[in-house]
């Protein structure tokens, strides 16, 4: 018996450095969470010039029936899908003016804070570009169908 206490107490001691290895990955750190926040402005920033040509679209028709004076309630409802539009695109020039990339290696408490809640800003950013581009788009679906 005495034979495998050697063992037993390496095995104990890999057990708990690994143990204290897994703990310390779940804590975030900063470059990672930097990491994260460039990852979902990356996913997004592409669909801006679907915006711009989404609200074109958009308009030429509005522009269109205003001519002739007929589907006020369409017009209402591609407004309110512009102003959706104006609403991810304003939220993704915000974020771009202020976001402060931190310093390298930086991970105090404040940064972390800081980095959580861009990563919660451009959250909703994408979020709200998802959510109006597909509105938008059912909507233009919607009226090639007429």
């Amino acid at each position: 018996m005495k034979q495998y206490l050697p063992l037993y107490f390496i095995t104990v001691l890999i057990g708990l450095v690994a143990a204290c290895q897994s703990e310390s990955n779940k804590e975030p750190n900063a470059a990672q969470l930097a990491e994260e926040v460039m990852a979902i402005h990356d996913e997004v920033m592409p669909k801006m010039s679907q915006i711009f040509y989404l609200k074109d679209s958009l308009n030429k028709y509005m522009n269109h029936w205003d001519s002739l004076g007929e589907n006020a309630e369409k017009i209402a409802q591609f407004k309110e899908a512009v102003r959706a539009l104006d609403q991810g695109d304003k939220m993704m020039m915000n974020w771009m003016r202020n976001y402060k990339m931190p310093k390298e290696g930086d991970n105090s408490p404040e940064t972390i804070g800081y980095l959580q809640m861009e990563k919660e800003k451009v959250e909703k950013m994408r979020d709200t570009i998802h959510s109006a581009l597909e509105k938008t788009q059912q909507l233009l679906a919607d009226e090639i169908k007429e």
